[in-house]
């Protein structure tokens, strides 16, 4: 039993490190850093699946179980509220880098096209063709 809880604090702080991570990445998507930012969801991608693996392998001891006690229980429970706050967490932090990412890419469209609107009407003016 001792184990599983192990395993389980350990599921718990890898998901910490997520949501840490997940904040990072929306600071550098604010700073426009995105080579950063490229990184760190690279990295968050493999705490994922080592989250994934530590969630396997709990689930595989809660099957594995023939009975649960009244306190391990209570440990499970609490375990799963802080999965589903983290994970909620994750989600709303999730959205604001997509939101900041759909508008930095808005931007950069409306320039390249102010651009190709300035240089279309920038032709018109060229006299070298002009005998």
């Amino acid at each position: 039993m001792k184990n599983e809880f192990i395993i389980i604090m350990q599921h718990v702080d890898f998901m910490d490190r997520a949501l840490r991570l997940s904040k990072n990445l929306l600071q550098f998507c604010i700073n426009n850093d995105i080579e950063k930012l490229n990184i760190g969801l690279e990295n968050r991608q493999r705490l994922i699946d080592i989250i994934g693996e530590y969630q396997n392998q709990i689930e595989s001891l809660l099957f594995n179980k023939k009975s649960v006690d009244n306190e391990y229980k209570e440990i499970l429970d609490a375990w799963n509220f802080d999965i589903n706050m983290v994970m909620t967490k994750i989600n709303k932090i999730d959205e604001l880098i997509t939101e900041s990412l759909s508008n930095q890419k808005n931007q950069i469209s409306n320039q390249i096209a102010q651009n190709h609107i300035s240089k279309t009407k920038f032709k018109g003016y060229n006299l070298n063709n002009v005998k």
